[in-house]
C-alpha cells in the first residue's frame, strides 16, 4: 500500500503543514500581496482543505494498490498456466476479470456534465488557446499573445494571399497573377527583406474583402472607406463610415461595433482630402489614430488605424492592421 512520506528537514513549517520554501516565498511576495488576504491565513485555508480531503485521497491510494495486487496476481496465474495475458485472444477474458474486480464499469449510457466558474475564453469564445506552465513568464505570455494576432502579418506572410508573380519593379512575392492576365512576366527579382507595397496592397485588398463579409457596411464596400469615428446615436454610440464619394454610411449590423479609443473624431470638412498614391484615391487631411473594436461571433476584431504608420498611409481608410 502506498504510505505518506515525511516531509524533509528543511521544508519551513506553515502552520501544522510543512512547505518547501519555494512555495512559501511565492505566497509571501507574489500571491498574497495586494489581494486583501494574508499568507496566515492562506496556509490556513490550505490546512483545511488537505485535512478535508486526506482521508478521500488515502482511500483512493488504498483502492488503487488493491486492484494493482490483483492485476499482477492474474498476469501471475496466467503465465503459469502457460497463457500470454497479452495475446488477442485473451482480451475478453481480460476484460471479463477487469469487471469483476470493479476496475471497469458497466456502460450506463450518455451522462450530463456541467461546470461552474469557467471563463468565456476557455468555455465559450472559439480562439486559439495555449496550454502553459504558469512558473515560466514567457510560455505565459506566448498563451496570451495566442490569443492576438496580426491579420496583415499573416497575410503578408504566408500564401494566404498567393505569391503568383511579381509586379515590374517591385520586390517579393504579390497577389497578381501576371501571366494569366496576359501581361508579360517581368524578368525574375532578387528575394528582398524589405517591404514589398504591391503585395501589401494585394494583403489590403484581402483584408476589406473580410470585413466586407463578417462585417459589411449598410452601404458601399470597405475598399470605399476614407475615413471612419465613433458616432453618439441617443445614449449609445455606432461605427459612422466616410466614403470616397462623400457619402457616409454604418455598418449594416450596428451591434458589432463595441467600441473606440484614440483620436477617431468626424471630418471638419468632408471634402477636405489630398491624394495618397498615383491613381486618384485621395483620404482625408486630418491624421486619424486610434482604434475601432468589433465582435463578431464572440470574438473581437481591433482596427489599427493610424495614418502615419507607412502602412495606413497606403490604406484609403488609414487601417494598418487588423
Amino acid at each position: 500500500m502506498a504510505s505518506v512520506t515525511a516531509a524533509p528537514e528543511w521544508y519551513v513549517a506553515a502552520g501544522a503543514l510543512k512547505v518547501h520554501p519555494a512555495l512559501v516565498k511565492v505566497v509571501e511576495e507574489t500571491v498574497c500581496p495586494g489581494t486583501g488576504f494574508s499568507p496566515d491565513y492562506f496556509w490556513s485555508c490550505l490546512e483545511q482543505l488537505t485535512l478535508e480531503l486526506r482521508p478521500e485521497v488515502e482511500a483512493c491510494l488504498k483502492r488503487r494498490d488493491e486492484l494493482q495486487a490483483q492485476i499482477d496476481a492474474f498476469y501471475e496465474r496466467s503465465r503459469a498456466a502457460g497463457a500470454d495475458p497479452t495475446a488477442p485472444e485473451m482480451r475478453p477474458q481480460c476484460r471479463s476479470f477487469l469487471k469483476e474486480i470493479g476496475y471497469l464499469e458497466e456502460d450506463r449510457g450518455p451522462v450530463s456534465v456541467t461546470t461552474q466558474f469557467v471563463d468565456p475564453e476557455i468555455a465559450e469564445i472559439p480562439a486559439p488557446q495555449l496550454v502553459v506552465p504558469s512558473d515560466n513568464a514567457r510560455y505565459v505570455l506566448n498563451a496570451i499573445n495566442a490569443r492576438w494576432g496580426s491579420l496583415f502579418d499573416a497575410l503578408y506572410g504566408f500564401d494566404v494571399v498567393p505569391s503568383t508573380a511579381v509586379q515590374a519593379g517591385a520586390v517579393g512575392g504579390a497577389g497578381f497573377d501576371l501571366e494569366a492576365s496576359g501581361a508579360s512576366k517581368p524578368e525574375p527579382t532578387p528575394p528582398s527583406s524589405g517591404y514589398n507595397p504591391v503585395r501589401g496592397e494585394a494583403v489590403i485588398e484581402f483584408a476589406n474583402g473580410l470585413l466586407d463579409e463578417i462585417a459589411p457596411l449598410a452601404a458601399g464596400k470597405w475598399s470605399e472607406v476614407k475615413r471612419l469615428w465613433p458616432k453618439s446615436v441617443g445614449n449609445t454610440q455606432q461605427l459612422e463610415l466616410l466614403l470616397q464619394d462623400d457619402t457616409t454610411t454604418s455598418l449594416k449590423k450596428p451591434s458589432l461595433f463595441v467600441g473606440s479609443v484614440g483620436s477617431l473624431g468626424p471630418p471638419s470638412s468632408q471634402g477636405a482630402s489630398v491624394p495618397v498614391r498615383s491613381g486618384g484615391a485621395n483620404r482625408p487631411l486630418l491624421p486619424d489614430k486610434g482604434r475601432i473594436f468589433l465582435k463578431h461571433n464572440g470574438l473581437h476584431l481591433v482596427l489599427e488605424v493610424d495614418r502615419e504608420d507607412p502602412i495606413g498611409k497606403t490604406s484609403l481608410s488609414g487601417i494598418k492592421d487588423i
